[in-house]
């Protein structure tokens, strides 16, 4: 054992090692310092600061600490409101002559890695830092969000050791984008704890993933940190622990002038003892909200009345229930400022009941409340299936995770003995992709690839509920009766599971059953409408699943709703299909997907034509058309030429020839564009006449432009004068939206394929206009040029 630990202690230093430099190596090579800083996220810089300066700094905090941390709240930073605990503490310094002596060695030494990186630097934090013994370990986090990296300087005031909780950091996640949203699984065995000597400098990029470990000793952690942003960057939400004397006033490169000369500190007149920091500062939160008129609070007040009117009855029953449930598991939603109620057209939504400040838990829901297929194969209902199943002898196709889970929200929602009755109690009765069964909503996407996609998708949930449903309903009718297991409540649950539940790789491996993995329903956490512009953390652990507001977000008011992020660059098509909505105006909707007549007589040659060219791409051979699936899709903004592999796949399989972007004539480029332009005008048609585009005043203010029969032959429309062209093209088209839900959401959908159809069109028409000049330039040249040489020849002659 001995031989163990003394073992594990030489591969934390060596592992430490590897990202330490010295002092006089940082400042030979503050370049290749930098370097390395980036491409790790920390440095662990030795004997940054003489041991003298950091010991009198340490003697000068521990006694301004004993002083004020009882006393005014703006000495101290509300870091994830620990000091409301008393074990950690933040303190803004001043900038004083003990402050002064630990920052001219250290900015001396990093001011020219620092430079090397950006031109400018401005202080946003600088303070101490103690952490008293028995100070738990913090959870895993980052101090800023992913786009925004703020530079921090730990130095430490004492050798800190392992017992006394020192930082554990996890190097290069500060990179992970996959990482920060909680798509991907942080492996806590990457971590390096820093354990350091008096004066050593640990440089930390603030997206880096980190944590305080657990204080076990007996004596007080002190460090000293400064955090450095590039001047016009944004630290927005932050939590800034600096005085607000120094906001934005101490730059890096006039460091020696403000140490010498430091800006005047107001200092806080008023002591109050026995007073919390963070419950004061919620009274000056409390003090600025009361500043509000009376006709703002009056609006706010009108506006919750009448969303919380929509949970009445049945459904304000339920939820009470549901909150009841709630409770029993330890989750008090009015102890974390948010409530469920309705939300403006969008069904249910998490809203708050009080001023929510960026770092605050939004909502924590314990391992016991959440549910996935592991925790039901455990359960009476799953053993009983999955027995019933093992004894089919007509060889049963084998059960998927997530069907078993659907199985059981579909018992659940209506057994009393189920754990999870209340909440999926809660759960609308109406299927998030009932679009898919409605007529009217199928009708809209006609002629778009989610058309087919519905299609195949329904095919392919009805063979599986038939060989799972169908086989226990004739092995065990009396446990699973079709009128309770039917196929609306399979693609009910189907559906619901799909639209609500969290990816299973986003949480530690120890909270799935091995071989039952399926993604996990977290309830409050599912209730988070979604927004593209959201701000948003995942924090999924072993214990608990939490959704946290970053410290870079902004604050929530009362009576705002507050939005999840179901993930970045989502289309309309994917939010459809899996979630059951669409976003107006969505700057990720694009079009992946264009379908080319080819004849039946050639397409076979065509197809193996584009299968061998360089730059193959997926091909689908409809009935009809051949669709060809782009690597990049069209979108309606950003466009600004007709992609390459579009131009390809267009010669290939319409003309027989391959093309080449280099060494293409201007007539073959015009040649391919116009086939582009007339497909795209083609898939267009096809979605307006499904969409039922009519003339006339608009019901409901959706207008689209009609281009006029100059469209079909663009590049004639650069002969025709400018009043002619403008005259044809104000002809409006009007469509009348749907009232109801399911359809309207298919029909912001097409809408906007139709849109990016017919600016993709353009954008190839305009091309082939383009390259029609350009021959036309040519062709003049190339005439100018022969009559030149003739008339050189008759004088010659």
């Amino acid at each position: 054992d001995r031989f163990a630990i003394i073992t594990y202690c030489l591969v934390l230093i060596m592992d430490l090692h590897r990202f330490s430099v010295t002092a006089g190596h940082l400042e030979a090579s503050p370049q290749e310092c930098m370097n390395q800083f980036c491409r790790n996220g920390l440095l662990h810089v030795q004997s940054a600061v003489p041991p003298a300066e950091v010991e009198a700094l340490h003697s000068q905090a521990a006694c301004q600490l004993a002083e004020r941390r009882l006393g005014d709240g703006r000495w101290f930073g509300a870091v994830y409101n620990s000091e409301a605990k008393g074990r950690r503490w933040d303190m803004k310094l001043a900038l004083n002559v003990e402050v002064s002596c630990v920052l001219c060695p250290l900015l001396s030494l990093v001011q020219p890695a620092l430079e090397s990186e950006h031109a400018s630097w401005r202080v946003t934090e600088l303070a101490a830092m103690c952490t008293n013994p028995g100070e738990v370990a913090q959870p895993v986090h980052a101090d800023t969000a992913f786009d925004h990296r703020v530079v921090t300087l730990w130095v430490a005031l004492q050798d800190i050791k392992e017992e006394h909780g020192p930082t554990r950091m996890f190097p290069g996640t500060h990179t992970n984008c996959e990482l920060h949203m909680g798509l991907r699984t942080l492996d806590e065995s990457t971590g390096i704890l820093c354990e350091m000597k008096c004066g050593d400098c640990v440089l930390m990029d603030s997206r880096l993933m980190h944590c305080g470990t657990a204080n076990t000793s007996g004596i007080d952690r002190f460090l000293f940190y400064s955090s450095w942003g590039c001047v016009g960057g944004d630290t927005r939400g932050s939590t800034d622990t600096l005085l607000d004397s120094y906001v934005n006033r101490l730059l890096l490169s006039e460091w020696r002038h403000w140490t010498k000369n430091p800006p005047e500190v107001e200092l806080p007149s008023v002591v109050a003892p026995e007073v919390p920091v963070g419950l004061e500062c919620r009274k000056q939160d409390d003090a600025i909200s009361a500043q509000e008129t009376e006709e703002v609070r009056l609006v706010k007040k009108r506006h919750w009345q009448e969303t919380s009117a929509a949970l009445t009855g049945d459904a304000h029953r339920r939820l009470q229930v549901f909150l009841s449930w709630l409770r029993s598991h330890g989750v008090d939603l009015a102890a974390c400022g948010v409530t469920i109620r309705s939300s403006q057209k969008r069904g249910c939504g998490v809203f708050a009941c009080r001023r929510l400040h960026p770092g605050e838990t939004l909502a924590r829901i314990p391992d016991a409340a959440t549910l996935h297929a592991g925790k039901v194969c455990q359960s009476e209902f799953g053993q009983l299936a999955l027995s019933a199943l093992g004894e089919d002898k007509m060889g049963c196709t084998e059960i998927l995770p997530e069907e078993l889970l659907w199985l059981y929200m579909i018992w659940g929602r209506q057994a009393l003995a189920c754990p999870w009755y209340e909440y999926l109690q809660m759960l609308s009765l109406e299927s998030p992709l009932s679009w898919m069964n409605d007529e009217a909503a199928l009708s809209w996407v006609e002629g778009t690839p989610l058309s087919v996609a519905v299609s195949q998708k329904l095919d392919q949930q009805r063979s599986r509920y038939a060989s799972i449903v169908g086989r226990l309903s004739a092995l065990n009718a009396e446990r699973f009766p079709k009128e309770l297991f039917g196929f609306d409540d399979w693609l009910w649950a189907q559906s619901t599971c799909r639209s609500r539940a969290f990816n299973f790789r986003a949480f530690p491996s120890e909270s799935q059953q091995p071989g039952w993995e399926s993604d996990i329903l977290c309830p409050v956490l599912d209730a988070f409408n979604h927004t593209h512009t959201a701000q948003i953390e995942w924090r999924f652990g072993e214990r608990s699943a939490a959704l946290v507001l970053p410290v870079c977000a902004d604050a929530y008011e009362e009576g705002d709703e507050i939005f999840n992020l179901y993930g970045t660059e989502l289309g309309n098509a994917h939010l459809l299909m899996h979630y059951g909505f669409a976003v107006e105006r969505n700057p990720h909707d694009c079009v992946e997907e264009v379908a080319f007549d080819v004849p039946s007589d050639v397409k076979a040659a065509r197809l193996a034509s584009l299968a061998s060219s360089s730059v193959p791409l997926p091909v689908t051979d409809a009935e009809g058309a051949v669709k060809v699936r782009l690597p990049q899709g069209m979108l309606r903004r950003g466009m600004l030429e007709t992609p390459e592999a579009l131009l390809r796949a267009a010669s290939l399989l319409v003309l027989g020839r391959d093309y080449d972007e280099e060494t293409a004539s201007c007539a073959e480029k015009e040649e391919v564009c116009m086939i582009i332009a007339r497909t795209l005008r083609r898939m267009s048609k096809q979605i307006r006449r499904s969409a039922g585009v009519l003339g006339g005043p608009a019901s409901q203010g959706h207008r689209t432009w009609k281009a006029g029969r100059f469209a079909i032959a663009r590049h004639r429309q650069i002969r025709c004068n400018a009043a002619t062209r403008s005259k044809r093209s104000r002809h409006r088209e009007c469509v009348s939206m749907p009232t109801s839900g399911v359809q309207r959401a298919a029909a912001i959908y097409a809408l906007s394929q139709r849109r990016i159809l017919r600016f993709a069109a353009k954008c190839a028409a305009g091309e082939a206009e383009m390259a029609e000049l350009a021959a036309q330039m040519d062709l003049r040249r190339q005439e100018a040029g022969e009559e030149s040489s003739s008339e050189e020849t008759q004088c010659n002659e």
